[in-house]
């Protein structure tokens, strides 16, 4: 900044004015020292021109003539640019009048020189001011602290987990009953479990039953490019929590920071390693971190490092997973408060239909079902809403108002998804809520809603018949088809579901005979001997759903004629239609 303004000054200097009050000659010594101070210009070797002031050489003498007079009258009275003539017609030119400035274009090239200097300034004390706060929480992403005003009646479902929680509720309360008897409280709590399962409200209500402020922040928050940065976040973090004890910390999605090491950091990082080591030292370091509890959630709990898995940092381990059928009915009274409802429509039956909905699934399915009943000028939710909301939930996309198949291409898809009803109701004993040949903007082309009863352990022949259920569409394509080579991709996304399972059953349940009871992800077996083993199991799987649809045939055409009939069937229709005989 200095530099800047003694440049600045140094261009404003009287010593950079040109004053003439009559014909001025100077010597070249004089001429040399405006020209290297920019305010004298050379245009060629024989005359400087800088706006209305024009400098000639005398070829004579060792000096300049300074005049006025412009170029066009110049041009008048000389015979070739060099003006061998000057001389003789010097005296037309006339006398100086009184100039007295700075010269534009010595100033114009200062003041860029200024300007330059004033950007390199402000760039160097913004970089200072940028990176001296890196390392601390202003602008890192983390929320500041305050206390919530959720409570545990504001979690619904998750009974277990609140059990679970209560003593670091009593602990954040009445730390001195603990500390008699010299009782070490976890210094971490870890949720993991599905996206969308409440781990985040979970948290926020422990620090509101416990009456003590929350500092939330994200695991991406501590990832910068710049080594030592995520580091000091880290401690910049711990400290802000160690004024404010009784505090709570909750790092959400903390396998962005806290993935396992290989080598030198995650992927090579020294960032990722150094963030990571913060975060282990200020769980459990020299540092007295009592009255700081740290709440953290995951996904991906087997992504961890294990060293933040061990006792002393995180103890415990809670798992939130999908709730059940009778938290998703407390579930769906607690998001149907204030809404407009049909009472053909219960939270016993939402739940019925949501197995393996998250707590904010279910939201979203009402709030879909209450937009899509605003949309079509209705005063309640009814049935057809709430219908056309799970399509939209579940598949991704609304149902076309418009679309083009072909006579043969709507049948095809009639008797795949006939395929999948037939199956799903009949072999899986799964309530199917209702079959579709109409697209949706996601690309099905057809669907088939199910909510298979809760399913806490599956048995080797429970998965088995969802593989023969996937597969049921396929085989029933080549029944109409009669044709291999003619049938179509329709069943692409049903095949990969079915590998899954079928690899899982291989790989990691020890179903088959063959590898006996062991995890082949822990061997590392070679995937071309796993690839052989699925391979034959699909075939068997497929064949078998090959034979269900061959003996319920007559059903399944039945089906695919309604469905082109009315194009949506719902449960009692199709039962009704398998009831025949």
């Amino acid at each position: 900044m200095i530099v800047a303004l003694i440049i600045f000054s140094e261009v404003l200097s009287p010593a950079n004015k040109i004053n003439v009050d009559k014909e001025t000659v100077i010597t070249i010594e004089e001429f040399n020292k405006l020209s290297s101070r920019g305010v004298i210009n050379y245009a060629d070797s024989k005359y400087i021109k800088s706006r209305d002031l024009l400098y000639i050489i005398d070829l004579e003498g060792n000096s300049y003539v300074l005049t006025n007079a412009s170029k066009r009258n110049l041009s008048e009275n000389t015979q070739d640019p060099y003006y061998k003539n000057y001389f003789r017609d010097r005296e037309s030119l006339g006398k100086l009048t009184s100039v007295s400035g700075i010269d534009t274009r010595g100033i114009v090239t200062s003041i860029i020189s200024v300007s330059a200097s004033f950007v390199v300034v402000w760039l160097i004390f913004k970089l200072i001011t940028v990176t001296s706060n890196m390392g601390t929480l202003k602008d890192s992403g983390i929320r500041k602290a305050k206390q919530p005003d959720i409570k545990f009646e504001n979690v619904m479902g998750h009974a277990e987990a609140k059990r679970d929680l209560k003593f670091i509720v009593d602990f954040m309360k009445h730390p001195d009953k603990y500390k008699k008897i010299n009782a070490r409280i976890p210094r971490g709590i870890l949720f993991y479990g599905p996206p969308g399962t409440g781990k985040t409200l979970l948290a926020k209500a422990v620090a509101g039953e416990a009456g003590v402020p929350i500092l939330v922040a994200n695991g991406s928050d501590f990832i910068e490019k710049y080594v030592g940065v995520g580091a000091g976040r880290v401690r910049s973090l711990f400290k802000e929590a160690r004024k404010l004890a009784p505090c709570i910390i909750f790092i959400d999605e903390i396998d962005a920071v806290a993935q396992k090491r290989v080598g030198g950091g995650e992927g090579g990082s020294m960032e990722h390693s150094q963030t990571l080591n913060a975060l282990l030292s200020s769980m459990d370091g020299f540092e007295d971190n009592e009255g700081v509890l740290v709440i953290a959630s995951t996904n991906r709990l087997e992504l961890l490092d294990k060293a933040i898995l061990r006792p002393g940092r995180f103890d415990r381990h809670i798992a939130i997973g999908y709730p059940d059928l009778q938290d998703r009915v407390e579930l769906a009274k607690y998001f149907m408060q204030g809404k407009q409802i049909s009472s053909s429509i219960t939270p016993e039956g939402v739940a019925s239909q949501t197995y393996g909905f998250s707590g904010a699934m279910i939201e979203n399915l009402i709030n879909e079902a209450a937009l899509i009943t605003a949309l079509n000028d209705k005063e309640e939710i009814d049935e057809e809403s709430l219908s056309d909301a799970m399509v939209k939930v579940v598949t991704g996309g609304d149902k076309k108002e418009t679309y083009k198949h072909t006579p043969e291409q709507q049948k095809l898809i009639a008797y795949h998804e006939a395929g999948h009803a037939l199956a799903y109701r009949v072999l899986c004993k799964m309530p199917v809520h209702k079959v579709s040949i109409v697209p949706t903007t996601s690309g099905a082309l057809g669907w088939t809603l199910t909510s298979p009863e809760d399913e806490t352990i599956l048995s080797k022949t429970d998965l088995e018949n969802k593989v023969i259920c996937l597969f049921a569409g396929r085989a029933a394509e080549e029944l109409l088809l009669k044709d291999k080579n003619l049938i179509t991709t329709g069943a692409g996304n049903d095949i990969e579901k079915a590998t899954q399972i079928i690899k899982d059953m291989v790989t990691r349940y020890g179903f088959d005979s063959g590898y006996g009871i062991i995890n082949l992800d822990i061997l590392g077996v070679d995937d071309k001997e796993i690839i052989k083993v699925v391979s034959e199991k699909s075939k068997e799987l497929y064949e078998k759903a090959v034979n269900l649809v061959s003996n319920n045939s007559i059903r399944i055409e039945n089906i695919a004629e309604r469905l082109l009939e009315k194009e949506t069937i719902g449960q009692e229709e199709l039962d009704e239609i398998i009831a025949e005989k």
